[in-house]
């Protein structure tokens, strides 16, 4: 009987241009960078948000305990600013990271809850006044 011989076996040595298994790292990548993009628009939005409410509720602290301080007013001017900056931005259909963008339907979605908001605030002053309700708290909100 002979005995067989060893299989001569090669070793391949790795190329450059092999790139398998690099589709799922990039697409990983890619997942990773969106989520931290979407997650900053979130946190500065909550920011913005947080600004104006500590606004609203530091300027209701410094107030004298009879002072009928115009706390809506404040949240007047932050809804106008929104307002005024849809309306520069309107039909330009710009885009932030080709993630965030603001085209005319979303500026009109923006337009009307400005509206909305400036009419609550103006038709809610009595009924906050009548109840007897923290505008501080009320506003901010």
């Amino acid at each position: 009987m002979s005995t067989p011989t060893p299989r001569k076996t090669l070793m391949r040595a790795p190329r450059l241009s092999d790139e398998r298994g690099m589709a799922l790292a990039m697409a990983v990548f890619a997942l990773v960078i969106i989520g931290v993009l979407v997650a900053g628009a979130f946190f500065s939005g909550r920011l913005e948000q947080r600004g104006g409410t500590n606004s609203v509720m530091a300027a209701e602290a410094f107030r004298s305990p009879g002072e009928d301080m115009p706390l809506g007013g404040l949240g007047l001017v932050g809804l106008l600013g929104a307002g005024a900056s849809a309306v520069a931005l309107w039909g330009r259909n710009t885009t932030s990271f080709d993630v965030i963008v603001a085209d005319n339907f979303s500026l009109f979605i923006t337009l009307l809850l400005v509206v909305v908001g400036v009419l609550t605030i103006m038709f809610s002053g009595p009924v906050v006044s009548r109840d007897g309700l923290p505008k501080g708290e009320y506003y901010a909100v």
